[in-house]
């Protein structure tokens, strides 16, 4: 308790100067006024406080600041009480101090208020004596709790000063204060150690009297929070995603996500305020690494408390980069024989065409090409391969049964890319910014049939060859066209709305040919609308009916659009075997062909 007395020894002269006037000098009665601040144990003031005081004066009610002001008090001792009556389940508070009005002063006083009634006054009882009325005789508290110290004087209105001293046998001093006779001696901390506290107060008054109160203590260590619930990890494009069960104390602090892998301690690798979120997601993680996690909970205390540990193994497709079959150049595209056991593939370069066989996984022959091959192509009755030699105005022509050169188709364009249709036809389109796509008749030579101008476009045929597929790409309103091939002529079927500014020229289509890939994008073979739905990366290969799709990094559910696995290299050459269960897929860092089983997806 401190008290603060301001003289007014300026207003006494001027009461004295104006009285000095008067031939009848009046004596003026001495008055003070008192300010009351009613507290808890920990300090915080308490609003709605009834103020009382013996001698009875004016009853008050303590404001927003806990404070209530008594105003004009003749000189006297005066016990101040306090009571803050039960609301809402808390219990009844109670406050007690004697105030000694002496002469004209501002008197002001912290109230601590109690849970038990104050004893009865004796302004006349020895100074020294103080009650000690908190904390209780071993009581236990947390770490970090603030611990309200309170003791009250007996009485000794006679004696003005008493000295005040706590003092902790673990601690040291704790607390000194010079306090009024008639007052008490109170301070709160959070600071204590753990462990047993024997705490003594010390009171002296000015006649070296000397009372002194123990009282026990026990700090104990804050038990750690509950942890929170870590789910099953599931897989990303790069990583995992984490969820866990909300914490739902009041005395949360932070999430502390936590990892590691095999042989490895677990690290820090994040942390999260913000307590409602309860997802994190871990990215950009090697493959095949068995990665462990942890959710660290941490209190406000700074106490912490670990979740369940969830493992998984973030595994793309492992291959021996070693086996594989090795072309030794750098491939361009690859098609797979509808009926023989070989894959054909140009090499644009070196201006190479190789037969390769799938079951010796070998290169069993190499032709050699003239200008720049870009494209190939086999006919219906899967007799000739075509291949489009953009470097010159050929179609170059081989026998698959003999694998052997069978002669040139001559067209007026340098041919980019082409696609055979029934009837003994092929279309083909040049590498203009804008094109229109023609046909040739193989038998004949002849050139015929014009589609209007398509920018950039890639050329796919159905199985019968009776149907083109053409893909418009790097324009702004791309677009899926549809051919029917009747009477030597493009007969349009159907033109998607823009569906996109793809920089991937080719599609591909799915074994049943009912779905089409363009870009990121799924389609309907007929009816294109806007697609089915979205990768997140472009499309160079599927499955039979379309529910597999597989692009440079990821194979994909193509039916949730959700990652299966990583791919185990990065590559956008590739094509899928005739029984659509195996992926061909060309490497250009090792410049082999690897082989993945992907009928399990």
């Amino acid at each position: 308790m401190n008290f603060k007395i301001i003289p007014l020894g300026f207003l006494l002269l001027v009461l004295f100067a104006l009285s000095s006037c008067k031939e009848d000098t009046v004596e003026t009665a001495v008055k003070g006024d008192i300010i009351i601040t009613a507290v808890d144990l920990t300090g915080l003031p308490l609003v709605g406080v009834e103020i009382t005081s013996e001698p009875s004066t004016t009853a008050l009610i303590t404001n927003e600041n806990g404070q209530a002001e008594l105003n004009d008090l003749p000189q006297n001792i005066y016990k101040i009480n306090a009571l803050k009556p039960n609301s809402n389940a808390e219990e009844t508070l109670y406050g007690s101090v004697p105030v000694h009005i002496k002469s004209d002063t501002l008197v002001i006083v912290d109230l601590v208020m109690l849970t038990a009634p104050p004893p009865p006054y004796d302004p006349f009882i020895t100074p020294a004596s103080f009650t000690l009325e908190s904390p209780a005789q071993d009581a236990t508290f947390p770490l970090g709790e603030s611990v309200g110290f309170f003791a009250r004087s007996s009485g000794g209105a006679s004696i003005p000063v008493l000295n005040a001293s706590w003092e902790s046998d673990v601690d040291g001093l704790l607390f000194q204060e010079i306090i009024g006779a008639v007052g008490y001696t109170h301070f709160h901390t959070n600071t204590l150690s753990v462990g047993a506290h024997e705490i003594t107060l010390t009171v002296t008054d000015t006649e070296d009297n000397v009372s002194t109160i123990v009282r026990n203590i026990n700090i104990v260590p804050v038990s750690a929070p509950s942890p929170v619930t870590l789910q099953a990890l599931t897989s990303t494009q790069s990583g995992f995603n984490l969820n866990w069960s909300e914490y739902e104390e009041e005395d949360f602090a932070q999430y502390k996500i936590y990892r590691k892998t095999f042989l490895d301690e677990f690290e820090l690798i994040d942390s999260i305020s913000d307590q409602t979120i309860t997802s994190y997601q871990d990215k950009d993680l090697p493959f095949n690494v068995l990665y462990q996690y942890q959710i660290g909970l941490e209190d406000v205390n700074g106490y912490e408390a670990n979740s369940n540990t969830e493992y998984a193994i973030h595994e793309g497709i492992f291959i021996d980069l070693n086996i594989g079959i090795d072309i030794e150049v750098q491939l361009y595209s690859m098609i797979v024989d509808p009926e023989r056991p070989y894959i054909y593939a140009i090499d644009r370069n070196n201006n190479k065409l190789f037969f390769i066989n799938e079951d010796s996984m070998a290169v069993t022959k190499v032709m050699n090409l003239t200008e720049e091959p870009t494209d190939l192509d086999i006919n219906l009755e899967n007799t000739k391969l075509y291949i489009a030699q953009f470097g010159s105005n050929q179609i170059r022509i081989y026998d698959l049964e003999t694998q052997a050169y069978d002669g040139n188709l001559i067209v007026e364009e340098s041919p980019f890319r082409i696609a055979c249709l029934a009837d003994n036809k092929i279309a083909f389109n040049g590498a203009n910014e804008y094109n229109s796509i023609q046909m040739v008749d193989v038998a004949s030579g002849e050139v015929f049939g014009e589609t209007e101008s398509i920018h950039d476009p890639g050329l796919l045929s159905t199985a019968d060859q009776t149907q083109l597929f053409v893909t418009e790409t790097n324009s702004p309103n791309a677009s899926i066209f549809t051919f029917n091939i009747v009477d030597d002529a493009f007969l349009p079927i159907e033109t998607s709305s823009g569906v996109s500014n793809y920089e991937t020229r080719d599609a591909v289509l799915s074994g049943d040919e009912n779905h089409l890939f363009f870009g990121s994008r799924k389609f309907n073979s007929s009816g294109f609308g806007s697609g089915i739905g979205l990768f997140d990366e472009p499309i160079y290969a599927c499955n039979f009916d379309g529910s597999i799709a597989i692009g440079e990094e990821f194979i994909w559910d193509a039916t949730s659009f959700s990652v299966i696995k990583p791919m185990p290299l990065n590559s956008n050459i590739m094509v899928m075997d005739k029984d659509y269960s195996n992926l061909y897929i060309y490497s250009n860092e090792t410049n082999k062909i690897y082989l993945i089983d992907v009928s399990e997806y």
